[in-house]
């Protein structure tokens, strides 16, 4: 198969999943957590990371270079995105970068290819890209975060921020 995970892929995503699953689910009270956007999410972030940074990244998630992960999150992301008509699993990904920020043009397209991730740039804490978050989260969602993400808001000292979704 096109998107069959290696076994060392399975053994790799599954440790990072049950880590991170105790991590993120360790607090009380009522909580959700998904560790495939997470997991989405940090794979993006070592695309715009270099040195100790990447590597302590690529640790985390079990990968050799930034290839591998490249090639195992671009497997990921095919393996759980359908729509069938009777169910459906829809992933979305996107990067917030302050204008004063830049990626270069092969990361923004490796960001594109491998992970999915749409790339916005602007003056972040405005009102106008606070509006396009909103937007771009209840686009991906259908509406489903319309009256959460009504108060949004990136603040005027962010630099860089991630969004991920997933509708299942």
């Amino acid at each position: 198969k096109e998107f069959a995970l290696t076994n060392k892929e399975t053994q790799n995503l599954n440790a990072f999943f049950l880590q991170s699953t105790r991590e993120f689910l360790s607090g009380e009270g009522n909580q959700a957590y998904s560790p495939l956007s997470v997991y989405i999410s940090l794979s993006a972030l070592a695309e715009c990371s270099a040195g100790n940074t990447r590597k302590e990244i690529l640790k985390l998630l079990g990968a050799d270079s930034i290839e591998s992960l490249r090639s195992q999150t671009h497997k990921i992301w095919n393996a759980h995105y359908f729509s069938d008509g009777n169910t459906s699993c829809l992933l979305a990904n996107s990067i917030w970068l302050d204008r004063a920020c830049s990626l270069s043009n092969e990361t923004a397209q490796n960001l594109i290819d491998h992970y999915y991730t749409s790339v916005f740039y602007g003056d972040l804490g405005t009102a106008d890209m606070n509006n396009q978050l909103r937007q771009w989260l209840n686009s991906q969602t259908g509406g489903f975060l319309n009256s959460q993400s009504k108060e949004l808001q990136l603040h005027d000292d962010t630099v860089f921020s991630i969004a991920s979704t997933l509708i299942f």
